[in-house]
Parts: C-alpha cells; sequence; structure tokens
C-alpha cells in the first residue's frame, strides 16, 4: 500500500490573498486563481491536505474549509486532517507526522514563525500579499518530485 504524500496547507496569506480580501464577497473567500493552482499541484503529485492553519481551530473548521473550496471552483478537496494544536506550527506538523506515516511532505506558509530547521527543506512560502502563486506551486511540484 502506498504511503501518504502530505501538503500541511495554511489558508491566510496561501488561498486568502490580497485580492480576495478586496473583491470580498461573502460567499466566495477563497481566491479562485490561487485555488486552481493548489488543485493542480494536488493532482500532479497526487497529494492529500492537512489543514495547518488557524482555520483548524473553528469547531466548524472542515464544513467552512470545505465551503469555501466548492465556491471556489473545487468539489471535493482531499483533506485528510489537521495538525493539534501546541506553541509553534513546526511542532504541531512534527507531532501530526510522529502518528501518521508518510512518504513525503511539504508545508506551504505565508510565515516561517515556529518551522523547525529539519523542516525547512519542505518549506514553500507564499507571499501574504499574492498567496499560491505559479512559482510557488512550480516549487512544490518539484519537491514531490524528487
Amino acid at each position: 500500500m502506498a504511503q501518504k504524500r502530505v501538503l500541511f496547507l495554511d489558508i491566510e496569506g496561501v488561498l486568502v490573498n490580497r485580492a480576495s480580501i478586496l473583491a470580498w464577497d461573502p460567499y466566495r473567500f477563497f481566491d479562485s486563481p490561487t485555488v486552481v493552482l493548489l488543485k493542480n499541484v494536488v493532482e500532479k503529485c497526487q497529494l492529500e491536505l492537512v489543514i495547518s492553519s488557524d482555520w483548524r481551530k473553528k469547531s466548524d473548521w472542515l464544513l467552512e474549509i470545505q465551503i469555501c473550496f466548492r465556491k471556489a471552483g473545487w468539489r471535493n478537496p482531499p483533506i485528510i486532517g489537521k495538525t493539534g494544536i501546541s506553541h509553534c506550527r513546526g511542532e504541531e506538523i512534527q507531532n501530526w507526522l510522529k502518528e501518521n506515516p508518510v512518504e513525503a511532505f511539504a508545508i506551504l506558509d505565508d510565515t516561517m514563525f515556529g518551522i523547525y530547521a529539519q523542516q525547512e527543506p519542505r518549506f514553500v512560502q507564499c507571499d501574504t500579499e499574492l498567496g499560491l502563486t505559479e512559482a510557488e506551486a512550480t516549487e512544490l511540484i518539484k519537491l514531490f518530485s524528487s
């Protein structure tokens, strides 16, 4: 059985960027072009998503995220869970990895704050204003191809 290939996904600054905030629509919160890029990466690399965003702290986190993805054009993103909550993002990811065997992983976020040094080679940083762009999507594909 093939092991998981996981992308730890932040939302603010990745899927919610300046464009989506300025064009704010209560019925569509994620920036559609960034969602298309993410979907292409996930499908090409056969990834599953683990939510590491603060959105995971909401009681209805999964439903809210699924609704936002649907409204941005992605009906069934492969969300398999969320990280736990501790004092830093790196520890939350490390704890999730200890409990779940993976073949490969990457972290997609707009800030490196709290990321452990050993996680940095698997870290792809977005510009908070732009969110996910073609450059980061290409970098993710290269990470999962190596």
